[in-house]
This record gives C-alpha cells, structure tokens and sequence, in this order.
C-alpha cells in the first residue's frame, strides 16, 4: 500500500461525497482511504458506512466526538500505507492525477513532499494559494526551509503535505489534541524529524472558503 489517507469526519453530508469521490476517483489506485467519524451527528455516518460497501479501499473508523486531531492520530494508528496523505472532510482533490504526479515526485524516497493549493469559494471562484514552488533546489534542510519562508511559502496545512509514514510513528509524531492550531505544531515536528524533501508547484487541494468553518 503507497497511500494512506486520512479523512476526519464531523458533520459533514453536505461535503463529504464531493470530498470522498476526489480520492476514489485517482487513476493512481494503490490507496486506502480511512474515514474517521468524530461522532457526527448528522448522515455523515451512513454516508461513510456506504463507501465502505461499495469500495474496499475505504475503511471506516467511529469514535466518539473529540476533535479533528483525536479523528487524524486514530487515521494514523489504522494506516498501513508507506505514505500518508490528509484531506479535511469538506475539502477536495482538484485533479484525478494527483496520486500519480505524488507518487512519481516520491519516487527518490523523500521523507516530504510538499505543494500548492486552491482557496475554493465556489465552482465559479477559486484562487490560487498565491506562491510558487517553481525552481526550489536545496543542498540542505536549512536552505529549503529558508527558500519557503523566503517565497511565503511555509504553511503548516497538513494537508499540503504528503509525509512518510515511517517518520510519523518512528518518532512518534501526532497531533496535538490540545491545541487549536494542531497542524503548525505538528508540521514543527515533521520538519524538526525530516531529513529530505520534495516539491510540486502545483495546486492539488481545494481548500473551502465556508462560514463559521
């Protein structure tokens, strides 16, 4: 198994199907997708339940509600894939080559790979996430972290990043249920237990703009 992602569940019916289908429908297939459900209140569940019959790939994790970082750790202890990949339950895939273009940038062994995104308003309105990743070379963690920071391309999103599975539990890297801004302090550890990185200068997510998210 290359892939592993991990979607948190909470309250989602009116998203989750577009979210869920991005994924299914990558012509890379060597994936599972685990859905964690947070204790959703609404159809959420059923909809998870019904994937899960319809596709092998999709297993199903119910848990009682206490937060998305609870939701993605128990994504994490179920994964079997080398690589983990996150995507927010109301959030999508713009391209159906994603997995491939992801698994071909990895194919040097990288601990990371890190790329673009789309701020999602709309079918009719969507922006890019403003940087570029064009031409990024590096000799040495030090001087890639600082050509992000320099390009304001150092955003701690999770779901902008694909990470090595062997690197989040070899050193025992979680998200923080504590805290609100759980994925800087986790993207912190990933970078501090990172050796080695690879970029794609392309938008793949489609991060949704919606109120009182």
């Amino acid at each position: 198994m290359f892939f592993s992602v991990v979607v948190p569940v909470y309250n989602v019916e009116n998203y989750l199907a577009e979210c869920v289908d991005s994924i299914l429908r990558q012509s890379f297939t060597d994936f599972e997708l685990i859905l964690v459900d947070d204790g959703s209140k609404d159809g959420s569940g059923a909809l998870c339940d019904a994937y899960a019959q319809a596709d092998v790939r999709v297993k199903v994790i119910y848990k009682e509600n206490g937060g998305q970082s609870t939701a993605r750790n128990a994504g994490i202890r179920a994964a079997t894939g080398k690589y983990a990949v996150f995507l927010d339950s109301d959030d999508f895939i713009d391209s159906d080559d994603f997995f491939a273009e992801l698994h071909d940038a990895l194919e040097n062994g990288a601990d990371v790979a890190v790329f673009r995104y789309y701020k999602y308003f709309s079918p009719e309105k969507k922006s890019d996430c403003g940087v570029s990743l064009a031409g990024v070379t590096f000799e040495s963690k030090g001087q890639f972290l600082a050509e992000l920071v320099k390009r304001d391309a150092f955003f701690c999103s999770c779901w902008s990043k694909c990470t090595k599975m062997a690197l989040l539990k070899e050193n025992d890297i979680q998200f923080d249920e504590a805290l609100r801004c759980e994925d800087m302090d986790w993207y912190y550890r990933v970078v501090s237990a990172a050796q080695s990185f690879t970029v794609l200068d392309k938008p793949y997510i489609n991060y949704r703009q919606r109120e009182n998210s």
